[in-house]
């Protein structure tokens, strides 16, 4: 498994994921190789204008399911943007992605954009805090276990 920089990275390098293509594949390469988010998005960005051939032919409905996959996997294995997400559960704040240039994973300019980015903020954040529960619940039946049976050693012996 490819370990990537950021989520930036991996998402624009998985709109020419998976194309048998020698150019597509070097595209990847290039994204994977960036030095930062930002260029990543605008090498992903740029290929997706010029050489929209090479895109995944899937990738209209398949990138909101690339992004919800790449911040799960970002929250859950980093404790700090975790720790940072989950604060804002307290309040049920609705996360915005605060961009006036983009309608889709922001607001847009005018805070009439779909903000699909922040839906997806919002879903990871609950399903970490359903995940934490579980855990809770799963530790305090292995500590009401662990208590019972040693009072009936005890007794036992």
């Amino acid at each position: 498994m490819q370990q990537w920089a950021s989520v930036e990275h991996y998402y624009q390098a998985q709109k020419f994921t998976g194309v048998q293509h020698p150019d597509a594949v070097e595209i990847v390469q290039q994204i994977a190789a960036a030095l930062s988010p930002e260029e990543a998005a605008r090498l992903g960005r740029c290929a997706e204008r010029d050489r929209s051939e090479l895109l995944r032919s899937d990738w209209a409905t398949a990138k909101r399911s690339v992004m919800l996959d790449a911040l799960r996997q970002k929250f859950r294995s980093h404790a700090g943007p975790q720790s940072m997400l989950l604060s804002t559960a307290a309040s049920s704040a609705v996360l915005v992605e605060n961009s006036p240039h983009d309608r889709y994973w922001g607001q847009g300019y005018d805070g009439l954009g779909q903000n699909y980015l922040g839906h997806l903020l919002m879903q990871v954040r609950q399903e970490l805090l359903l995940e934490q529960q579980q855990q809770q619940q799963q530790a305090g039946q292995q500590q009401q276990r662990h208590s019972v049976n040693g009072a009936t050693s005890s007794v036992l012996q």
